[in-house]
């Protein structure tokens, strides 16, 4: 992913303060042995980052009904830890910094200050992009 136009510019937040997932981790709660949990049945979820989930036997005819030992096993929690990345609360920094370590792009404006889905009430974002099409525009070749 490594192909640009050659007038390519780009904004992106960068924010210490607005934490993004650069990678998502769970967190299993009151389990011992976590092992192959990614197959457990989804009891209940929040919607929040928290499912509750039950461990079921790996083994035997009808895998989804067979539960360890006689009753049913209390849930295991699991829950999403938060954000920790910088980032604009929703796109990590590190997932745009490519660019700026490309080398192929004409400016790029790594920035701090403002929310992914509120970028362009930013005066910045928005002198930015002016910036950036103007640029372009400036470089374009024009007929008559």
């Amino acid at each position: 992913m490594n192909s640009f136009h050659p007038q390519s510019y780009a904004h992106y937040g960068a924010d210490q303060k607005r934490k993004s997932f650069g990678e998502v981790v769970w967190e299993i709660k009151n389990c011992a042995n976590s092992e192959g949990w990614q197959q457990w049945p989804i009891l209940g979820d929040t919607r929040q980052g928290s499912l509750d989930l039950v461990r079921w036997s790996p083994v035997g005819s009808n895998k989804a009904l067979m539960p360890f030992g006689e009753d049913v096993p209390s849930p295991v929690r699991a829950m999403i830890l938060p954000p920790g990345v910088p980032g604009d609360q929703t796109v990590p920094a590190k997932s745009a910094d490519h660019q700026l370590h490309s080398g192929k792009f004409k400016g790029i404006f790594r920035q701090t200050g403002y929310e992914h889905q509120s970028s362009y009430k930013d005066p910045r974002v928005i002198a930015s992009t002016l910036y950036s099409i103007v640029r372009i525009a400036q470089n374009a070749t024009w007929k008559c």
